[in-house]
């Protein structure tokens, strides 16, 4: 199933087109901004997700991010809504991975991040194996006056074991979001 939504994603992507120098990309769906590598596809409405940028392809793989509004009622952001997001993801990701009969690597401690324009922030990370496929993934919960979102990369290791560019690349451009 991962491995299938990691090929649909080198499927679509070929739709996009591709651009000479990164640009900031306005998602107007989600009412933020964000820098998109020059040889990254940005896809919108793909795979259930409001956008997903993905990587050329490396090793047969490409990393993808996926950009998705949670909430978008400002006032949605309160303590309440931060301490149930961010103390589910890890119930959540196991109970995922359980129904899918994925190995679980292990999980990252949370980080609380700092951004200009930006209210609140949490990173969790966490790694999972699947047949003979390993694969990372690094969550953002971004709180917003505008609303509440949810930056989403997979990483499947046979990326960043051929070049740790694409996996820069992709921490970079969750680190350019910006709410709008």
């Amino acid at each position: 199933m991962i491995a299938h939504a990691i090929h649909l994603i080198s499927l679509f992507s070929v739709f996009a087109l591709p651009r000479a120098k990164a640009d900031e990309l306005i998602l107007s769906s989600l009412r933020a901004k964000v820098t998109v590598p020059s040889d990254w596809r940005a896809n919108e409405g793909l795979l259930g997700s409001e956008w997903v940028l993905s990587s050329p392809m490396v090793n047969g793989k490409r990393i993808s991010l996926q950009l998705n509004t949670l909430e978008n009622n400002p006032k949605a952001i309160s303590e309440e809504n931060f301490s149930r997001i961010s103390g589910n993801f890890r119930t959540g990701r196991l109970k995922w991975a359980n129904s899918r009969k994925l190995e679980v690597v292990g999980f990252k401690e949370p980080i609380q991040l700092k951004r200009d324009g930006i209210d609140r922030a949490v990173r969790y990370e966490w790694s999972y194996r699947y047949s003979e496929n390993a694969f990372s993934e690094v969550s953002e919960y971004i709180f917003c006056r505008t609303g509440i979102y949810h930056l989403k990369a997979v990483i499947p290791d046979r990326v960043t074991q051929k070049s740790s560019k694409s996996e820069d690349q992709v921490r970079q451009a969750m680190g350019s979001f910006r709410c709008g």
